[in-house]
């Protein structure tokens, strides 16, 4: 069983890459279409300080709070690798050929983090390939800039499996996925929970935990405030329709739901 286990991770990754690989003929669809022609940090050389401390959206939407750098940044590479293959920096291949290659990677971390919590490596496996084979992750690997989705959670996974063991590594992966897209915010309590219930953690471990690792979270706050300054979000009816309706009727709705 312990040979077999060393071939579950190519397992997986090939599957993802055998189920997804059919993405890398497409052309650019949703956000693609408006972000990755016009955005102007994907248009020049990668400019790692632009990036760091640019909004989402740039200047394509005024209103615009969004801060992924980390996103933005890899898609700025696709488009640089492009350019050097000799393609339009904006053609689809290196785009979806990226994002395919992180499906199949984030994949087999699952299989790694089902195996870090103690379970078998069976289990391992077959969490890994249901990960890979899920119909809903088309939307992240087909979408170019849907790839937030698969940063924040490939980091996360990785701060959750070195979280009590490497706290640099651990910090880094945190801010990674924080970099990545705004939810990865959620992972540091599923961190310290898991540290108190399942590792039975004292107190005073905890607590330095939660000063070392909130100190990441304020690093970001203070990236994202400088990036986003004073801009105001924007309230799109396609993203959150009960936001321009009445408070009786928003509360009936959720109490319908």
């Amino acid at each position: 069983m312990m040979n077999a286990t060393r071939y579950y991770g190519w397992i997986i990754a090939l599957v993802a890459l055998v189920l997804f690989s059919r993405v890398i003929t497409h052309e650019h669809v949703l956000d693609d279409r408006a972000l990755i022609p016009n955005h102007p940090l994907l248009q020049g050389p990668v400019d790692v300080r632009q990036i760091l401390f640019g909004r989402y959206w740039a200047n394509l939407r005024t209103q615009d709070t969004l801060y992924r750098p980390m996103t933005i940044g890899s898609l700025a590479l696709d488009h640089w690798v492009n350019i050097h293959l000799g393609l339009p920096g904006d053609h689809p291949v290196v785009f979806r050929v990226t994002s395919t290659l992180l499906h199949a990677g984030v994949s087999v971390l699952v299989f790694i983090f089902v195996r870090w919590l103690g379970l078998s490596p069976v289990v391992g496996l077959w969490s890994g390939l249901l990960f890979a084979a899920l119909p809903i992750h088309t939307e992240a690997v087909a979408a170019a800039v849907n790839r937030s989705e698969m940063l924040a959670l490939g980091f996360s996974l990785a701060f959750l499996i070195w979280f009590q063991r490497r706290w640099v590594l651990s910090g880094a992966c945190l801010l990674l996925a924080l970099l990545s897209k705004e939810s990865a915010i959620l992972m540091l309590p599923v961190a310290l929970w898991a540290a108190a219930i399942l590792h039975m953690r004292p107190r005073r471990i905890l607590l330095r935990y939660a000063l070392v690792y909130g100190g990441i979270v304020v690093l970001w706050w203070m990236l994202r405030s400088e990036a986003i300054g004073t801009v105001l979000q924007a309230v799109v009816m396609l993203d959150n329709p009960l936001a321009l309706v009445s408070a009786t009727q928003r509360i009936l709705t959720a109490l319908a739901v």
